[in-house]
């Protein structure tokens, strides 16, 4: 009997949670599966069910991502079926190439990385930091490809075991020279990758990144910094940052740990000076040095004598105490006081949350350049990584286009200055700079041995936050993916002044191309303004709350829907992964949400940054506070922050969990990313004198290599089939 089959396969459940997902023009099914409640599953005999009821129950298998079970049941259907089944069925069959294609990537991607291993086990253990380096990104890549069998194999290997301590030791004399930014690129940021359990390791390499910033902050040649540069730091905007905290951060602040996180901070700068050079060291002696230690230990054990009681006024007083040490003869050092309250400023937000921040007088980036993507470079997007600097990313019509810059391209030097012990924010500095200025890089092409200067006049770079699949020869997007089945395709990449108005644009293209489904692309979207989130949430949902802010004090704010200018109710699918937060998930949460319903997610997990920031400019002196002000919630109550109290008990660690879950493993991701720039660049260039280093691809190319993206569409063809579409398949 068809009951039986039902519980086997856990029918059941999907079958009655199918009535809430469908509507349309297909409300055939619909009313199939609002009578599809467990009593009524169970009295079906699969000989005498409909094709209504059959296509709800299969429907909901894919929208969950069943796919096996979803082939399964087909077996057990009568050989002859409607229209729809039998698309369905071709859907399904769909899926089989795509785990196969997977499947068999993954393996050579396994025997590559476990060859390279072997190959570089059978060699002397790395001397050299960047052989070292090959190694360990040769042992991360074999572990992500690896299941936990072969994962605890490599990682007992005694190759592997003698690398990480010759990388210790190269990281040990790095350290004691002062360069702690080598020992954490070289060494303890590829521990914490191999080893994401020991905490020993991530706290490590968060001393060395909080030591490195500290000294970058001393150098004066390398990047912006002098002492010019903190003049305009004034105490009182930092006390008026804390009156601000007081009573507007989302949390009772912790002023023990805020105090804590502080007076370390300010204990490193006397092991970062120390390792200075004489010249720069100055009058600072040993003697002086050990004095500030001392003391601001004596500050440490006295706040830590009563933590439950310091409170805000506390909290200022061990401030004020740490800048008359400063100033004193027996301990001071003498740093000029605007430096020494960036830095004591710094340790104590980020006991916060690692979105709250001051933006100091004369800071090079601020917080309007990131919202609204708009700012004066050339147009890449690098990485720096165990000292290589690799262009990632080139933006079309740029200067850095126009110069020639491509995917791949190693950065040398920047304007005569070498990269290798760059930070990458003080690299942006330096690539940066006034529009119409010019900035010289030494450029070195992957596939050559040969470098060469190029010089680069910089301009106003705008980036577009809505994208398409590809570009066109004369530098416009493309939006439809599938022309025959009227599915399109949009990528926003964040939320800034001008995204819903675009997004509005590109829905009416579409819809005047004959648009039946869509897929939305928030994989890799950081978020940006809430509002522009929010408009574009409203688009879809016709009426209904969308989201709701709660401030710790205060009111909470409800945002909801309006009627007018709702898009039709047409399937979609949104894609998410672990990059898309903050505002972003404000949109895929609110689609999802069971509420509504009105899309599914198909991706991995995301972000889970739950979370509003407001920006003041209250401190005065042209100094900016962006702080935590509220958690937002779910229309169903829920949130995606792992530390904020949800209105449900929360079984996961925050983000939203994608209705269909597809992990694509960084091998698949690299693969996305070179379809994904190629095509970014425009049909134009292919013709032209970089044709051989810029590829572009067909929309069957773009979906063989993106799993996420192949699985979506799937997704939403069954979507589309509820709705009472006839596909073209192939």
């Amino acid at each position: 009997m068809f009951a039986v089959y039902c519980r086997q396969y856990r029918v059941l459940v999907f079958a009655w949670a199918a009535a809430s997902a469908l509507s349309g023009p297909g409300c055939e099914y619909a009313k199939a599966a609002s009578q599809l409640t467990p009593q009524y599953v169970s009295a079906v005999d699969i000989e005498t069910a409909t094709a209504p009821q059959l296509t709800a129950i299969l429907c909901s298998q894919i929208l969950k991502g069943n796919f096996e079970t979803a082939a399964e049941i087909f077996l057990r259907l009568p050989v002859s079926g409607s229209s729809d089944l039998k698309q369905l069925r071709m859907v399904i069959d769909e899926y089989g190439p795509i785990k196969t294609r997977r499947a068999k990537f993954r393996d050579e991607i396994f025997l590559t990385r476990t060859n390279e291993l072997e190959e570089l086990g059978s060699k002397n253990i790395p001397e050299k930091p960047e052989d070292i380096t090959k190694v360990f990104s040769a042992i991360v890549l074999a572990l992500e490809c690896a299941d936990d069998r072969h994962k605890k194999a490599i990682l007992a290997m005694d190759f592997v075991k003698r690398t990480v301590r010759k990388a210790q030791e190269e990281a040990d004399r790095f350290e004691s020279g002062g360069e702690w930014l080598k020992a954490h690129t070289f060494c303890y940021s590829w521990l914490e990758k191999i080893y994401p359990d020991n905490n020993a390791y991530s706290d490590h390499a968060e001393n060395l990144l909080q030591k490195a910033n500290i000294k970058a902050s001393f150098e004066h040649g390398l990047c912006q910094h002098s002492e010019d540069c903190y003049s305009d730091v004034k105490k009182n905007m930092f006390i008026k940052a804390v009156d601000i905290l007081d009573s507007g951060y989302v949390k009772r602040v912790d002023y023990y740990q805020m105090a804590t996180g502080a007076v370390r901070r300010c204990l490193l700068l006397a092991e970062v000076i120390n390792s200075l050079s004489t010249d720069k060291r100055r009058h600072m002696k040993e003697r002086q040095l050990s004095a500030w230690s001392g003391a601001l230990r004596m500050v440490l054990e006295k706040v830590g004598q009563a933590p439950g009681s310091l409170d805000k006024n506390g909290f200022v007083k061990v401030f004020e105490k740490v800048l008359s040490i400063n100033a004193s003869n027996s301990a001071g050092l003498r740093l000029p006081e605007g430096f020494l309250i960036v830095q004591f400023g710094e340790g104590a937000l980020s006991e916060l949350d690692p979105y709250t921040a001051i933006c100091w007088p004369g800071q090079r980036h601020n917080f309007e350049e990131i919202i609204t993507n708009q700012f004066p470079g050339i147009g890449i997007r690098f990485s720096s990584q165990a000292g290589l600097v690799r262009v990632m990313g080139v933006l079309a019509d740029t200067p850095a286009y126009e110069a020639g810059l491509r995917p791949g391209d190693i950065i040398e030097s920047v304007d005569g200055i070498e990269t290798a012990d760059m930070s990458q924010d003080c690299l942006a500095g330096k690539i940066r700079g006034p529009e119409g200025t010019r900035v010289t890089l030494r450029i070195k092409c992957p596939t050559e041995n040969t470098s060469a200067d190029i010089s680069i006049q910089r301009a106003k770079i705008i980036v577009s936050s809505v994208r398409g699949w590809r570009k066109t020869s004369t530098g416009r997007w493309r939006y439809m993916l599938d022309d025959r089945n009227g599915i399109g395709y949009v990528r926003i990449g964040c939320f800034n002044p001008t995204t819903a108005e675009d997004f509005g644009k590109v829905f009416e293209q579409l819809q005047r191309e004959g648009l039946k489904a869509l897929i939305l692309d928030l994989r890799d979207n950081p978020g940006g303004l809430l509002n522009g989130a929010v408009e574009i949430a409203d688009m879809f949902i016709p009426e209904g709350l969308i989201v709701r802010t709660q401030p710790r004090l205060g009111i909470a704010a409800y945002v909801s829907a309006h009627k007018e200018n709702t898009h039709p109710d047409q399937p979609l699918v949104v894609l998410v992964n672990g990059f898309t937060a903050s505002a972003a998930e404000i949109v895929a949460g609110a689609l999802q949400d069971p509420k509504y319903n009105r899309a599914t997610t198909v991706g991995e997990t995301t972000y889970g940054k739950g979370s509003v920031q407001s920006l003041t400019s209250a401190l005065g002196g042209g100094a900016q506070l962006k702080y935590t002000a509220s958690y937002y919630y779910l229309p169903s109550g829920d949130t995606v922050e792992s530390e904020c109290p949800s209105l449900e008990p929360r079984t996961d660690h925050g983000g939203i969990l994608p209705d269909v879950y597809v992990k694509v493993t960084s091998d698949e991701l690299e693969r996305i990313a070179g379809v994904r720039s190629g095509n970014e660049l425009g049909a134009a260039a292919a013709g032209g004198a970089d044709s051989g280093r810029v590829n572009h691809y067909s929309n069957q190319a773009i979906i063989d290599a993106d799993a996420q993206l192949a699985i979506g569409l799937l997704v939403l063809k069954a979507k589309m089939i509820q709705f009472g579409h006839r596909l073209v398949l192939n």
